[in-house]
């Protein structure tokens, strides 16, 4: 897609504000099923892309197809379509989007629930110290949780604190905080500051023999809050539909025998013994449809449709499928995705125990010129599924009579072109347990091939997946492990001490437990099998064009005990690429040549380990542990080979010297033993200055503050990037305040661009260049867009001397008397508290005042003072009498003083100390412009650009600032055609020119003027240059840039974008 490309030094801000991730146990008690909530099917859905770890690991292809891109305040939130499928299994229910595929659209943390879910006050793993988990009194196991937002994807945990629970993540990557609210809602930050907001809640009714409980099955995203506290809304659909469980999980515990040791049991004592009788435990769920119903910023919304669907039970009415999602703007509708659907189906004509949705298309159309509409179309290994009620007594719950039925094997794109999937099922040559004896057919599939092709049939690419290794003998074997191992069936015989009807009885117990059905949760390892290599060979039409290899971290879980229902310990850095290598085709050996290859080294920090306690009903018990912590790269070793005896080797390290995960200082040591650093300092690095540990606590922590390149042990350039605090509170914003560098041989630092005026939001309205013009901005639609450049221009505001102030504040010493003070800081410095000597040092009594201080910081706290030389409050002691907030940011201040003695007829005085100063210049805006975009009655029948213009004259409401000659330019209608104009300006002059007026720009002398025009969602309607001549740009029915009109409306680029039809 073409789109015009402006704003040079705003490129180079954004750019700069982007920079800125066993025991054991042994009891007779009855059976109660694993309580393993499963969430909506489209939850479950979304979490699994932060559960198994994606690509050549897995051997899980990841197909995405994005729809659209919202975008507002420099934040880009994508729509996509994604599939991922292993496998059908026999309980899979399909999203609200088909069998296989996910809708990212919002974002969701969702769970699998172990036990008793960890939020009950009191039970839960959350809510009890660790000191006093005890199984079957409080819960033992941790749940997992699962994110995904935006691509932006994981699991964690939530261990107990008496504050706040914060997330604990497995393998975290980047230094995103979440954590849970006072309402039970979880806030999630990412490193950038971005903050997301989890609020509306997917409520689960869980019943299992007889008894319900509700609790919440998933969290979905309500909010975005921007860097510039602006809001993207995220609105469902009220009183949702209860979904049912179409099937039901089960286990059986049977008592085969109860033999008497000693003595004979009394009849009465069988039913409390659990003989003869055979005990079930069945588990429905009841759980919210949660339906988006839109997306809404400032610069439109986007609008999500339904319709019916029979492949899902309800507790009332017809479940949802997604049949359509709207793009609207201002103006209205703008591009439009519209979703085919029909049903894999068992045959059954009970729909809901036999079908489940497909997705057979996606239709996209736009409103406007070429607007030929765009499909994708999807194809499936079709035949019959079975019914999700089948017990298939396997723990993976795999469909084994046909491996690939209802796994997508080709995508038809709008060009005609489409992409076929072959698959496989997996293999493995390791497991947990020896001789596990799980079939293959019973593991799901992995990705073979995958073959692209122009819409002729051509082949362009066939890339095919091998999944093997060699042993030390030097034959190829399997390289997958399989990573999870368990049992559907336990059978064990127990001598216990039963005491009943007051006496004690030695009997033996023979117990077979069964699950009817697969219990893999979400939570675990749902990665059944992984790989320790695999090699992915490239070929085109013409023959082999080379092939990767690529290494794995593979451990297998570890159990304590292999029992139903409990899960071993897994390894969360499974997946971790330890090498890569490339090879090329040589023609002339008929063999593949190695050239290139990369070893990769991690660090692992902040590990703890999570106790899981599981007692089986009937059984003896066992543990796991779940880790989390946190990776970053350590180092990268490469090699490339120019030829089998020729090779140069580059080293990268990576080194910290905190525990976030940014790396500091990137070395590289070359073949010829040159040495290059970088490094980058950010602002945890500063937390001594205000403004950047504001950033920090808002967990801001991208921005590189400064960045040094060195060679040869020698500093060659040093860029500092500083930032200053605009608002406070919770309406901070941090922004980019000056660049400064310094070069080799320099002795010191220069400015190289100062920032001088922000709007409110923080948009950049005027900034000064060392080496340039000064450049000033105005920004339209809602301060989204920039409307005027003006090199050689000013937009600044009031600036000041800055120099030490002083004020003080007295008190009269009576307890609970007290006085304030208000000031400004006008720019970054430290604010000194001192208590003052005074007539009451005579008094013998030891003064006491407290001080609070608010503002863009707040402190509290207390002074003291006396004439004792043997007291702590010692006059002389600074240590209890003066206070000196460092580096506090710019802002207004209340001082607040309170006194907490009473020494009769005395007052005390408490002296601050800040930086104040005086105004050296006024604000200057020394231009004006205004194209009647958010002009009130505006008329919109024929504008000369953008969307709306005056109608009649027009008084310019603007005031020459100085004594420079100042030029206004402008379109008048007349007769039905606009004409430009262009003359010397007088204060508020009258446009009366024609019958209507349009683009008014005024500006002084030696300055250049660019204004633009801009339709929200869609693009740059129109630019004017400093030279008055406007170019306009025109899109399609899909906002791809359609052609490029002068000001007189000839055509001077086009483009046309056409698909085949056959």
């Amino acid at each position: 897609m073409k789109t015009p490309k402006f704003y040079g030094l705003l490129s180079l801000l954004i750019a700069i504000m982007t920079l800125s991730l066993s025991g054991v146990w042994a009891q007779v008690l009855k059976p109660v099923l694993p309580n393993n909530v499963p969430p909506s099917p489209t939850a479950a859905g979304l979490g699994q892309y932060g559960e198994i770890e994606v690509g050549h690991y897995s051997g899980l292809p990841n197909t995405s197809i994005p729809l659209y891109t919202y975008s507002q305040g420099g934040y880009d939130f994508g729509i996509a379509l994604s599939y991922q499928n292993a496998g059908l299994r026999y309980l899979d229910e399909a999203s609200y989007v088909g069998l296989g595929w996910s809708l990212n659209c919002s974002g969701v943390i969702t769970r699998s629930i172990k036990w008793v879910e960890d939020l009950m006050p009191g039970v839960g793993y959350s809510r009890v110290h660790p000191n006093n988990l005890e199984v079957w009194e409080t819960d033992t196991e941790p749940d997992i949780f699962y994110y995904n937002v935006n691509g932006i994807a994981g699991k964690f945990v939530l261990p107990y604190s008496s504050g706040t629970l914060y997330a604990k993540s497995l393998n975290q990557q980047d230094d995103t905080r979440i954590y849970l609210d006072a309402n039970n809602n979880f806030v999630m930050t990412t490193p950038d500051g971005i903050i997301y907001r989890f609020e509306h809640k997917e409520m689960a009714k869980v019943t299992s023999n007889n008894v319900s409980a509700t609790r919440i099955s998933a969290w979905y995203l309500t909010r975005i809050e921007l860097l510039n506290k602006e809001i993207i809304l995220f609105k469902y659909k009220p009183n949702p539909l209860k979904l049912k469980n179409s099937t039901t999980q089960g286990h059986v515990t049977q008592t085969l025998s109860m033999i008497p040791q000693s003595g004979s049991p009394n009849p009465s004592c069988y039913e409390y013994l659990g003989y003869p009788q055979t005990l079930g435990s069945n588990t429905s769920t009841e759980t919210d449809e949660v339906l988006l119903e839109s997306i809404e910023g400032k610069n439109g919304k986007v609008t999500f449709a339904y319709s019916a669907r029979n492949d899902i039970g309800t507790v009332s009415g017809s479940a949802s499928r997604v049949q359509s999602i709207s793009v609207l703007n201002g103006n209205g509708e703008i591009r439009k995705f519209t979703f085919g659907y029909g049903y894999f189906s068992s045959g059954n004509s009970n729909t809901v125990i036999g079908n489940r949705l497909k997705l057979l298309s996606v239709t996209e159309t736009g409103v406007g010129v070429n607007n030929q509409s765009k499909v994708h179309s999807f194809y499936y290994n079709e035949g019959t599924i079975p019914d999700k009620t089948h017990l298939s007594g396997k723990y993976f719950g795999f469909y084994d009579t046909n491996p690939t039925v209802a796994l997508l094997n080709k995508i038809v794109y709008p060009t005609k072109g489409y992409t076929e999937f072959t698959y496989q099922n997996h293999d493995y040559s390791a497991a947990p347990v020896p001789n596990a004896g799980i079939l293959p057919k019973d593991l799901g599939v992995r990705i073979w091939k995958i073959a692209n092709r122009d819409a002729t049939g051509t082949l362009l690419l066939d890339r095919e997946y091998t999944y093997t290794k060699k042993n030390t003998a030097g034959n190829p074997v399997s390289s997958g492990k399989l990573i999870s191992y368990a049992t559907n069936q336990y059978e064990s015989s127990q001598i216990v001490d039963v005491l009943c009807n007051n006496t004690t009885y030695l009997i033996k117990v023979n117990r077979r437990i069964t699950y009817s059905t697969s219990i893999v949760p979400l939570g675990g390892s749902s990665t059944v099998v992984g790989y320790d290599q695999v090699t992915v060979t490239d070929k085109d039409g013409q023959g082999n064009n080379g092939k990767s290899e690529y290494y794995y971290v593979n451990n297998v879980d570890s159990y304590s005990n292999i029992i139903p229902g409990l899960q071993g310990t897994h390894d969360y850095k499974n997946g971790t690429l330890t090498t890569e290598r490339q090879y090329r085709w040589d023609g002339a050996a008929n063999d593949f040549r190695i050239v290139r290859e990369a070893r990769y080294q991690q660090q692992y920090l902040e590990t703890v380990i999570h106790q899981g306690l599981v007692y089986v009903p009937g059984t003896t018990g066992g543990s796991y542990s779940v880790s989390s912590f946190k990776s970053r790269p350590q180092g990268i070793t490469e090699t490339k080979y120019e030829s089998t005896s020729d090779s140069l080797q580059t080293s990268h390290s990576y080194t910290y010297s905190t525990n976030y995960l940014q790396p500091e200082v990137v070395q590289t040591t070359g073949s010829s033993g040159k040495v290059e650093r970088i490094s980058k300092r950010y602002p945890y690095h500063f937390t001594s200055t205000g403004v950047y540990a504001a950033m920090v606590s808002v967990n801001q922590l991208n921005p590189v503050i400064e960045e040094t390149y060195s060679a040869g042990g020698v500093t060659m350039h040093t860029a500092t990037t500083s930032y200053r605090q605009i608002g406070t509170g919770a309406s901070a914003i941090y922004v980019p305040d000056s660049i400064k560098t310094r070069k080799y041989g320099s002795p010191s630092t220069e400015n190289r661009i100062i920032f001088s005026n922000y709007t409110g939001n923080g948009k950049l309205q005027h900034a000064k260049l060392a080496d340039g013009p000064p450049e000033a901005y105005q920004w339209g639609h809602g301060q989204e867009f920039v409307v005027a450049e003006v090199t050689n221009g000013n937009n600044s505001s009031d600036t000041y001397s800055i120099f030490p102030s002083y004020g003080n504040v007295s008190v009269p010493i009576t307890i609970s008397a007290t006085n304030s003070f208000t000031f400004t800081s006008m720019a970054p410095g430290d604010i000194t508290l001192q208590l003052l000597q005074g007539t009451f040092m005579g008094s013998g009594i030891t003064l006491s005042m407290s001080y609070t201080i608010s503002g863009p910081l707040s402190r509290s706290g207390a002074f003291c003072m006396n004439n004792n030389p043997n007291d702590p409050c010692y006059y002389t002691n600074v240590n209890n009498n003066k206070v000196v907030i460092s580096n506090a940011p710019a802002g207004t201040y209340t001082l607040l003083i309170r006194s907490n003695t009473t020494i009769s007829g005395s007052t005390a005085g408490v002296s601050c100390t800040y930086m104040g100063g005086q105004l050296a210049a006024t604000a200057l805006k020394d231009f004006f412009y205004e194209g009647f975009e958010e002009a009130t009655g505006a008329a919109t029948s024929m504008p000369y650009a953008g969307k709306r213009y005056r109608s009649g004259t027009y008084t310019v409401p603007f005031t020459r600032p100085d004594n420079r000659q100042y030029t206004v330019e402008y379109r008048y209608l007349q007769n039905g055609k606009w004409i430009f104009q262009k003359k010397a300006y007088q204060n508020n002059m009258v446009l009366n020119e024609g019958t209507a007026i349009d683009e008014v720009r005024v500006y002084p002398s030696g300055a250049g003027m660019a204004t633009y025009t801009h339709e929200p969602m869609i693009g740059v309607t129109s630019k004017t240059d400093e030279n008055g001549r406007t170019v306009f740009y025109d899109y399609d029915a899909f906002q791809r840039l359609w052609r490029i009109r002068d000001d007189e409306g000839n055509i001077i680029e086009e483009y046309k974008y056409n698909y085949r039809t056959n």
